[in-house]
């Protein structure tokens, strides 16, 4: 077994003297605590700031700080929640620029609808002012955008100057698999400081191994003089049968040892798994929601639907008034679309188009499609055209987020030519989606941005949760006016 380099392989930390000025350098764990209690001190003090500055300007006195600190912590629970969730406080994350502000923003106003289904739930709307969540809103999201800038820049340097504290190891190799850089970023993106390098006996070769057994003083006394914390073998999985006297000999070695996971592997181990008798069985696809999920599902798509189509009344009726005029036709386009379970259902849009194509052939809209009317260009632009999905939502057909519902002819089309296309039926089709809010709306020409459209709906099914839910609703707020159909 022979020893390839004692240097450190990846990320380093410096012993030399650091510039003037240089951070402590602390640990990704600890520089992410420190972001995320930030955040949730400063979300409570917006509370208590904004509300008591509300009162005393426009009814007079300093309001009830019971009521603040309950608003401020039920936001902060909320946010810091879901941004840890959502893996904000990791280090590389707080060191990111692109994005961010977005993800907050998004977060931050999931967390306050969240508040809003809460007081509506539990009938608090006469002790929590309009006025003092508004206020907190618009002067809490300005806070929450400055602490994160200012933890960044506190940390900047410290981070350019030091990596990720992260265990020190030795590395038993397979060298055809170091240079994976799949495998090997992911180590560093943890942190390993690989204190010595050793390559992995020839295993096909049990004698050879056998005769180089004494090798492996070479790992032991390497562990004994240094500051070791565990051994990480890098091996090709389809020979792991062989690599067992490797394994028998690090037994007297007292520190973990631990197989890194083979990059074909991965996903796969990734995945829930579940002890049934002797053996092991790996979710390999997410069954539809639990009662209770369902549950909690159908009441916020209940909550907001209902609260939608009252307060855009008006505009429905401004709408309806000018599709009539603008050509002859329908005010609605219903065409027939594929649902949950397969389930087909009538799909409630305002007519954008000269035509109602709805049967074994449906063209889709394209750019400069001469179709589409003078005021349809405006609602399907503006995402106004799918409003009256709201109904369908209302009738249990379709949820406020899921994957977006095809025609039949496309369904059945991207059906035969995609791989888990059918799985997206696991859910019950919304009126926004991931792929939606990621980049994957209007018109799909090749089947590849067809397959990213699925491979979005797929991680949306797989990855739900309620405050998913409401992240992406205020995506699609935030991105309507910025991303077009045709």
């Amino acid at each position: 077994m022979e020893y390839i380099s004692e240097a450190t392989f990846g990320p380093t930390t410096s012993g030399s003297a650091s510039k003037k000025g240089t951070a402590l350098p602390l640990s990704p764990a600890a520089v992410g605590a420190i972001s995320a209690a930030a955040d949730f001190i400063a979300i409570i003090a917006a509370s208590v700031v904004s509300g008591t500055a509300y009162h005393h300007m426009f009814i007079g006195g300093y309001g009830n700080t019971s009521v603040f600190l309950g608003a401020g912590l039920i936001i902060a629970l909320a946010f810091v929640t879901s941004f840890h969730a959502s893996k904000g406080y990791d280090i590389q994350n707080i060191r990111a620029r692109r994005n961010v502000v977005l993800h907050i923003l998004a977060l931050w106003g999931a967390s306050f609808a969240l508040l809003t289904i809460l007081v509506f739930l539990m009938k608090l709307g006469h002790t929590l002012s309009r006025g003092h969540v508004l206020t907190f809103f618009a002067f809490g999201g300005g806070v929450i955008l400055t602490v994160h800038h200012s933890v960044r820049l506190m940390f900047s340097r410290s981070l350019r100057q030091h990596a990720p504290k992260g265990p020190r190891a030795v590395l038993i190799a397979d060298m055809s698999s170091i240079g994976n850089s799949h495998t090997m970023s992911s180590l560093q993106r943890r942190g390993y400081n690989f204190d010595g390098i050793f390559e992995l006996p020839k295993l096909s070769d049990d004698a050879r191994f056998d005769e180089r057994r004494g090798e492996l003083e070479k790992i032991r006394a390497h562990v004994r003089n240094s500051d070791i914390e565990e051994v990480m073998i890098l091996a090709d999985w389809d020979q792991l049968g062989k690599i067992s006297p490797l394994l028998d000999a690090l037994r007297v070695i007292p520190l973990p040892v631990r197989l890194v996971a083979d990059h074909r592997y991965g996903d796969l181990l990734s995945r829930p798994m579940a002890k049934i008798g002797g053996t092991v069985a790996v979710e390999i696809h997410r069954a539809p929601l639990n009662r209770l999920e369902r549950t909690m599902k159908r009441v916020l798509d209940l909550a907001l639907a209902s609260a939608g189509l009252i307060a855009l009344l008006p505009l429905f009726l401004m709408v309806a008034i000018a599709i009539k005029l603008d050509s002859p036709g329908p005010v609605f386009f219903r065409q027939s679309r594929v649902g949950f379970s397969g389930r087909v259902f009538r799909i409630y849009k305002f007519r954008s188009m000269t035509t109602m194509d709805d049967g074994t052939v449906v063209k889709q809209a394209v750019k400069g499609d001469n179709r589409v009317t003078r005021i349809g260009k405006f609602l399907r632009a503006s995402s106004i055209d799918e409003l009256p999905q709201l109904l369908n939502v209302l009738n249990g057909d379709m949820s406020l987020v899921g994957p977006r519902p095809h025609a039949l002819a496309h369904d059945t089309m991207y059906d035969e030519i995609i791989h888990d296309y059918a799985f997206r039926h696991h859910m019950k089709p919304g009126i926004t989606g991931w792929a939606q809010v990621s980049g994957f709306r209007g018109e799909t020409p090749t089947v590849d941005l067809m397959e990213r459209r699925v491979e979005y709906d797929l991680a949306y099914i797989n990855n739900w949760t309620l405050m998913f839910d409401i992240k992406i609703i205020f995506l699609t707020a935030l991105r309507s006016l910025k991303q077009g159909a045709y």
